[in-house]
């Protein structure tokens, strides 16, 4: 459906009647915005924006505690709140509520994706401010709010697979199975699959050697107090844009060898889910 629009748009196409947009822009960008939401899968994410969309106003900062916050600039970074103009998150919170229509569509969306969900709801073995769960889909954007790297109205754009996150003390892994040429330079289509269901080979950048001091971090990440967070999807794309990432959860390290890139081997804290693990494992044969 979201391929051709709304389901608000269609409805008022065919003559249905919707809630009028208290604000025409605002309503049309975040109406268009839904189809990036459409991955959500995780059953607490669910409950809690049901649960807050219901409600007349918007959650303010001061009734939520570090994860609730998390989730809702997770929300609200989904629903376009970078580009509509507002100062601050709850500006864009309090002009998103009065668009009747698009919450009464997110409503309806979230109850879609979680009928069809099968993701369970598995600790993630990651401090309670962090809102991810094991197995769950998140984009770049969600994992950036999630980990509190930053927050505010306008999304951090970061790029590349690896991503150093001080305030979580992570190392963040973003993981393509299948590599498209045009999006990748030769020295950077690395061999990254699933060895069984519980390991992961993946390599390093490609002038990296195991005695420098992040790949040092990467091999020592009990010792120094930090985290391997593996998150993995099969391409860049897909039918409505970009693909989002399933979270294979905190890494630990079992071995690596040699250099240029450095290769992997990482355990995962739960075994990888059945259609994923067959894309992760024909990698390694093609």
């Amino acid at each position: 459906m979201y391929r051709r629009g709304s389901w608000t748009r269609l409805r008022r196409d065919a003559g249905r009647t919707t809630a009028p947009p208290a604000d025409p822009t605002l309503e049309a960008r975040a109406l268009k915005a839904l189809a990036r939401l459409t991955h959500i899968d995780d059953p607490e994410r669910v409950a809690f924006y049901r649960e807050r969309i219901l409600a007349s106003k918007p959650p303010r900062d001061r009734d939520l505690d570090e994860r609730h916050k998390r989730l809702m600039t997770m929300l609200a970074w989904g629903l376009g709140s970078g580009t509509a103009g507002h100062q601050t998150l709850a500006d864009f919170l309090e002009a998103l509520w009065r668009e009747d229509a698009v919450r009464d569509e997110l409503l309806q969306l979230l109850e879609v994706v979680d009928q069809r969900s099968s993701t369970p709801g598995s600790p993630s073995l990651l401090p309670s401010e962090i809102p991810l769960t094991l197995h769950a889909r998140y984009s770049r954007q969600e994992v950036v709010a999630a980990l509190g790297f930053a927050d505010g109205v306008k999304p951090k754009v970061t790029q590349g697979g690896i991503l150093w996150v001080p305030q979580a003390r992570s190392d963040v892994f973003f993981v393509d199975l299948h590599k498209a040429e045009r999006d990748y330079s030769p020295t950077t289509m690395y061999r990254d699959y699933a060895i069984n269901r519980e390991l992961f080979h993946w390599e390093s950048q490609s002038r990296q050697k195991p005695r420098q001091p992040t790949v040092q971090r990467y091999i020592n990440h009990r010792s120094q107090g930090t985290r391997i967070l593996l998150f993995v999807r099969e391409r860049k794309s897909f039918e409505l844009g970009t693909q989002p990432f399933t979270f294979l959860g905190p890494a630990d390290y079992v071995e690596h060898h040699g250099e240029r890139p450095v290769a992997f081997t990482w355990r995962l804290p739960m075994s990888m889910p059945e259609a994923l693990f067959e894309t992760a494992r024909s990698v390694a044969a093609a």
